[in-house]
């Protein structure tokens, strides 16, 4: 076996599993060092990669019937090494007379982590402004925290602000970013405030939320509302940001078709932008 010294995880795009959800960080070794909330992600990850490299070590390591040679590269260092290795398995020996090993030196203890907190004096950055290249995944999860919001409506709210600011706070805690209450209550408030609104969250109609369809060829589509009842069908697509034509009605034409052939009648797709308190009517 030809083996070369491991090396810890280079990407700094770390993935946590947490509450159903994905949750994506930019993480570098000092940053794990000194944030609690960050360094049990960079260690588990770093942990299971030694785990992978245990792992099939011992696969090559077992599979031998008659003799096993492993040829092993290890990085040269100025110094010792501050953690274990696999290296550290292999020393050089004959097997008649074996050397005695020698005291492996003492691993300094890095200082235990520290939550950081933004200063009181300084207002608290927006997590895009922090991460510019993480805007998009900011931006994904605050349109998914909308969309939860308005799928907790069946009817519309006595109070829109107040329904809106209770959703809110039930919500937005599962997520692992800051969002700006002010600015998402304020923005699904008045979309559901407004005349737009009340063809789509009709008392006493049938309504699905959240329904997932799935076309000829298989693929599973979610549909964010779905009216049923007198001779048509109302699929309704709710969009966060800025209005995409091109984009969204070839998206919804989709959602159209399955919708007309699951229930044998017409379709008719409604737009709803949220920020822009916009309806607008797709055809089939």
């Amino acid at each position: 076996n030809l083996l070369f010294e491991e090396q810890g995880p280079s990407d700094p795009m770390y993935f946590e599993e947490k509450d159903g959800a994905i949750h994506v960080y930019h993480i570098t070794k000092a940053a794990a060092e000194v944030s609690a909330k960050l360094r049990p992600v960079y260690e588990g990850r770093k942990a299971d990669s030694a785990v992978q490299d245990l792992n099939v070590l011992y696969v090559i390591s077992t599979r031998a019937r008659h003799e096993l040679y492993n040829l092993f590269v290890k990085k040269a260092r100025k110094t010792p090494a501050k953690e274990a290795k696999l290296s550290d398995l292999f020393e050089t020996f004959r097997s008649e007379n074996p050397p005695a090993h020698p005291a492996r030196p003492e691993v300094r203890k890095p200082a235990p982590p520290v939550e950081i907190t933004a200063a009181g004096i300084r207002p608290e950055g927006r997590f895009e402004t922090q991460k510019p290249t993480y805007s998009s995944y900011f931006e994904t999860a605050e349109g998914n925290l909308v969309h939860e919001m308005l799928a907790q409506f069946i009817e519309l709210p006595a109070d829109p602000a107040a329904g809106a600011a209770a959703q809110f706070e039930r919500l937005a805690p599962k997520y692992s970013f800051k969002f700006d209450r002010a600015k998402v209550v304020k923005s699904v408030a008045a979309f559901l405030a407004s005349p737009q609104a009340a063809s789509l969250f009709v008392p006493g109609a049938q309504v699905l939320v959240e329904a997932e369809f799935v076309d000829r060829d298989g693929g599973l589509f979610r549909m964010d509302r779905v009216l049923l009842g007198g001779d048509e069908v109302t699929v309704v697509d709710f969009k966060t940001g800025l209005e995409n034509p091109e984009k969204y009605a070839a998206q919804m034409k989709n959602y159209l078709a399955i919708a007309a052939e699951v229930y044998g009648k017409p379709a008719r797709g409604v737009l709803a932008y949220v920020d822009l308190v916009k309806v607008v009517e797709i055809s089939a």
